[in-house]
């Protein structure tokens, strides 16, 4: 087969669908010699990746996936037989294309994302926009068809901050991309599409002007300044000049996007170009991504322009109803609704804020910071409005790490596998001082509220004594259970109960009548003054933890959901689930303006939104690759972050 281009990941042939007569472009895999013919296991997820998210998009401005073969591994995708737009912009040879074939080929980019960014819930985010990417069919103003398309969905919806990747495209990207601390979402495209347009205005480099020439291509020759090297000759400086060119390009990119984060610089707009196109671009390139247009409103702008001027353009009635949308299933989520005003306020955007060399064990909310405890034994911190990490701790040594979690002012309270628990100043950020009582692995904590005090603490205290007795009575009392079953709470700092249940404690709850905690095989009911009052056996051994959601607790099991209810007979009920059963994790979310609750379940490498009064599943969220493992959710901020053992945390925002 004829060989229409090269990448990282595999070749791309020209072919031939026979019984349809149709020309195809074959992506195939490729295997290099080291891997002994078998497709390595990363190259095997990007690849699925991509096909998951081109899967059900059907929109003329993009490339279509038509099928996928198996053995060779290959994705049978739209031939478009055009160069890709780069080419097309930087090929010409000094002839400048016409403004109206501009504004279409605008038009249609726009036109593409906004399909994207609209039609598909949640959004989705390409990342990887920029000019190479978008394929050209014509080049005649008159062409009543599609102009051109967008291709290439290897990163899409993948929101990597660049703290863990190579910054290549870096001309292309939005400040808050680039900035390994900040969080983004598909307003991000927004910014990428302002770049696009100012290179199909302009017909030049993104930030040539500014001495990066064709960085791009990765020229050294043309970023350098040809007597740099020379100067430092002169100065006695022994240069090896290949290493020189490659710390050149590197220092200059670095130089750049420090620049675009921080002092806004963009490539200049040029006059005499069309007004429209000129605010478009300006708009785009806001650092405040909440200012920048959204994608149907550069349609509409665009559209009404080229209309002005009495060139034809065929309707689209899926953006000239937005208001009506329909909403179709994206990336195996399997949230559908004919409801489309519901649909789009439930819609969940997320940031993918940072991964980390070891997967994370557990998350907590500790003021207005979330704490984020990996298997590393570090403790990074992040601010929970911003996104941004405020600092990584390295809290315990090798081979310790942190197994649970809670607050009681003016501590944080972690629990760890050593069998410890250590007192932390929140202020300070530093262990205050370590609690011994467990023999084993601690498995849960959490603070019950003291909100009946005994006579005698009611009393007015007289002496440095009774007041001692008052301050600790009024203490909430923090339960804390371990892997071998071991329960013990504490008063202040000091142990006051014990209690034995058979297994492993896998979690705690409060409930109206006092305390749940699950266990292995058995959920135990104490009431509120500590006393164990009932003993419900379950049908599952092995289970990862429980939530309150309208008076219902909901249980993560290894082989399931469980419901019990609290108010009616402690009747258990089974999920049943058409999906991966296993679940290792479990948060209520109160979710929408509609007061819905919602319970968010974890599972093998995806998250699990149902609906607690309709109990069953209405989404499906796949942006983990490998257990989820820990939750923390916001509802004053309409925010819920997950942790995963692939190194990856996620804010999401419904």
């Amino acid at each position: 087969m004829e060989v229409l281009g090269r990448g990282g990941c595999g070749v791309v042939y020209k072919g031939k669908m026979i019984k349809e007569d149709k020309l195809v472009a074959v992506k195939e895999l490729r295997m290099e010699p080291e891997e002994n013919g078998q497709v390595s296991d990363l190259k095997f997820r990007e690849f699925q990746h991509e096909v998951f998210m081109m899967s059900g998009l059907r929109c003329k401005y993009l490339v279509e996936l038509y099928c996928v073969q198996t053995n060779p591994l290959r994705m049978v995708l739209e031939f478009v037989p055009g160069k890709d737009l780069g080419d097309v912009l930087h090929s010409q040879q000094g002839k400048k294309l016409s403004w109206h074939l501009k504004s279409k080929l605008a038009l249609d980019i726009s036109y593409a994302m906004a399909y994207l960014q609209t039609q598909v819930v949640p959004p989705i985010i390409h990342r990887d926009l920029r000019s190479p990417n978008v394929f050209v069919l014509s080049l005649d103003e008159n062409h009543q068809g599609a102009h051109c398309k967008v291709a290439d969905f290897g990163l899409a919806q993948r929101v990597y901050t660049l703290h863990s990747e190579s910054l290549f495209n870096w001309q292309y990207l939005a400040p808050e991309v680039i900035d390994e601390y900040a969080g983004y979402d598909e307003r991000a495209d927004l910014f990428s599409y302002g770049i696009v347009l100012w290179e199909i205005v302009t017909q030049q480099f993104p930030y040539d002007e500014f001495g990066t020439k064709k960085v791009m291509q990765l020229r050294p020759e043309e970023v350098e300044d040809p007597n740099f090297l020379a100067h430092l000759k002169e100065d006695g400086w022994l240069i090896d000049k290949e290493k020189m060119e490659a710390y050149i390009i590197d220092l200059n990119r670095h130089t750049m996007t420090q620049l675009i984060i921080d002092e806004e610089l963009r490539p200049t707009i040029p006059t005499g170009i069309p007004d429209y196109l000129a605010d478009i671009i300006r708009d785009c390139w806001n650092k405040n991504p909440a200012e920048r247009p959204k994608f149907p409103e550069i349609c509409k702008t665009i559209r009404t322009s080229l209309e002005h001027s009495s060139i034809y353009l065929p309707p689209e009635p899926w953006l000239d109803s937005e208001l009506g949308l329909k909403t179709i299933e994206a990336k195996g989520r399997f949230f559908v609704s004919d409801n489309t005003k519901r649909a789009r306020q439930r819609t969940i955007l997320h940031n993918f804020l940072d991964r980390y060399p070891s997967p994370v064990t557990t998350l907590s909310l500790v003021r207005d910071n979330i704490w984020v405890c990996c298997l590393d034994g570090k403790i990074n911190i992040y601010d929970y409005k911003s996104g941004k990490m405020l600092e990584e701790i390295a809290a315990f040594k090798s081979g310790v790490y942190v197994t649970c979690m809670t607050v009681s002012e003016p501590h944080a309270w972690i629990g760890t596998t050593d069998s410890m628990i250590s007192l932390w100043s929140i202020t300070k950020r530093k262990i205050k001082r370590q609690l011994k009582g467990h023999a084993k692995k601690l498995s849960c904590l959490l603070p019950y509220p003291m909100n009946s005090p005994s006579p005698v603490v009611n009393a007015v205290p007289t002496t440095p004594d009774e007041k001692l007795k008052k301050k600790k009575a009024s203490l909430d009392v923090m339960w804390s259970g371990d892997s071998e079953g071991k329960i013990i709470l504490w008063k202040g700092e000091a142990k006051w109960k014990r209690q034995f249940l058979k297994g492993e404690i896998f979690g705690m709850c409060i409930i109206p009548s006092g305390m749940a905690v699950l266990s292995t095989g058995l959920l135990s009911i104490f009431d509120a003054e500590s006393k164990l009052v009932k003993e419900i056996n379950l049908f599952s051994q092995d289970y990862a933890g429980l939530t309150l959601a309208n008076k219902q607790l909901w249980l993560a099991s290894k082989n399931g959901l469980y419901v019990v209810d609290c108010f009616d007979n402690w009747n258990i009920l089974k999920l049943p689930t058409e999906f991966n059963s296993t679940f290792h994790s479990i948060v209520t979310v109160s979710a929408d303006k509609e007061n819905e609750i919602q319970v968010w379940a974890g599972g093998e490498d995806a998250i699990y939104v149902y609906s607690v009064q309709k109990k069953s599943i209405i989404e499906r969220l796949d942006e983990h690759e490998d257990i989820v493992t820990s939750f923390v959710a916001i509802d004053a901020e309409n925010q819920v972050w997950s942790g995963s053992n692939d190194r990856a945390i996620v804010r999401w925002h419904y």
